[in-house]
């Protein structure tokens, strides 16, 4: 009321002062000009006083971040924090993510992933699209709405084979354990669904067909010039249900694999093209198999849809290391640039290649002899070096070097293959 006054004795002031002075087109215009001055003070006081409004509010107990109208419209005195702290520093907290209604009042390339049901804007609603659901479990909805579209897709596909692996997949280069070692990594490491897909397995799949020891290696396992490997096949029905390479062809009928253990015993019969491995370069060779079947080949008939004959299971990492036939067709989809770290210090201009190389971005698969994964933003990596239950594993790297080191190993990474997004 105060504020409405003062503003009509300012008019009033003003025609005052002009009345005798000027026209009444030049008086008029005069005052449109003043009240327009002086509403815009009054908008921006109110915006930027923080004892009236904060820019976010954040839900206690489900960890949703909303823009201040909204929270406060949704969220109970009970469990509203009111904060103007950065969004960075909010989402240092990992059990904080933004409100897929309101996006926290943020502009981020999230159009695709919002809730379906615009209807319900409660803040108790459990979002389950299942990509959704697959960013929740690996980054963020703040840093995956960072990135462009292309490479949003990228992550998708990283996220959907970690899934798949997480799972299903309850051993690491275990072909040549015993049952009993087997089972005591199984109930110890993997998720709760690996394991009883092991269990089964024990029940149904070999239980049915062959005498059971505890001392048996009985898991299928890939063959090299006939001897068994540490490597363990697993069929994936993310790649069968899809149709990859379904047809006449060495990828489906004509290319069926007796699949055996490492005692020699028969366990199935797949095709190549369907079965993973555990071993963290087959598990990026799936992530890229999957990512160009899923996206850069999808127009194509499901029979030449086998990511230009990418092998999943002869891949080993140090074809990773190299201008390899392998690196030849990831390239081939012209989504990616493959660098090697050497390269890069003889270049003449060092010190920005450095820069580029310092800052790594969602999507980029980091490789040493022995290991790679990719890095999906936030200090977060994804492979399949190890059993675990975890979709993604959080850790520092030195930057202090020129390289970048495995923190547990001290072993440099000496190259990388990035996923270059929108050009």
């Amino acid at each position: 009321m105060v504020i409405k006054n003062l503003k009509n004795i300012i008019i009033v002031c003003l025609v005052l002062c002009f009345c005798f002075s000027c026209t009444k087109e030049k008086r008029s215009e005069i005052i449109k000009v003043e009240i327009k001055k002086d509403t815009g003070v009054i908008s921006t006081n109110n915006y930027n006083n923080n004892d009236i409004e904060h820019n976010y509010v954040i839900n206690k107990r489900t960890g949703k971040i909303h823009s201040y109208s909204h929270g406060m419209s949704i969220v109970s005195d009970k469990y509203r924090l009111e904060t103007n702290e950065d969004i960075e520093k909010i989402l240092e907290n990992e059990n904080y993510d933004i409100c897929l209604n309101c996006y926290a009042g943020l502009k981020l390339n999230l159009d695709k992933y919002k809730t379906s049901d615009r209807n319900n804007i409660s803040d108790e609603v459990d979002i389950t699209n299942r990509e959704v659901n697959l960013i929740k479990q690996y980054m963020n909805m703040y840093e995956f709405g960072k990135c462009d579209t292309e490479t949003q897709k990228f992550l998708i596909c990283i996220f959907e084979v970690g899934s798949w692996y997480v799972n299903n997949v309850y051993t690491q280069l275990g072909g040549n354990l015993s049952a009993r070692e087997v089972d005591d990594i199984a109930e110890k490491e993997a998720s709760e669904s690996a394991y009883n897909k092991w269990r089964n397995y024990l029940d149904i799949e070999y239980g049915k067909k062959y005498e059971f020891k505890e001392s048996k290696r009985i898991l299928p396992v890939v063959y090299d010039k006939g001897k068994p490997t540490d490597m363990v096949t697993y069929r994936c029905d993310l790649f069968k249900d899809a149709g990859y390479g379904k047809g006449d062809n060495i990828y489906s009928k004509s290319g069926m694999q007796i699949l055996k253990n490492a005692e020699g015993e028969e366990i199935d019969k797949e095709w190549k093209n369907y079965c993973v491995v555990d071993d963290s370069s087959k598990f990026a060779a799936a992530v890229y198999y999957h990512y160009i079947n899923k996206e850069i080949l999808k127009d194509e008939k499901l029979e030449d849809r086998v990511a230009y004959g990418i092998d999943l299971w002869g891949t080993s990492s140090e074809k990773f290391l190299m201008v390899s036939s392998f690196i030849k067709k990831v390239l081939k989809s012209n989504k990616f640039e493959f660098v090697v770290w050497d390269d890069i210090e003889d270049d003449d201009d060092k010190n920005s290649m450095q820069l580029k190389i310092f800052k790594l971005k969602p999507g980029d698969l980091l490789c040493r002899k022995g290991n790679v994964e990719f890095y999906i933003g936030n200090d977060r990596f994804v492979n399949w070096g190890s059993v675990h239950k975890t979709y993604s594993v959080k850790k520092e790297i030195d930057k202090e070097h020129y390289n970048y080191y495995i923190d547990s190993k001290n072993t440099l990474y000496t190259a990388f293959i990035r996923f270059k997004g929108v050009e």
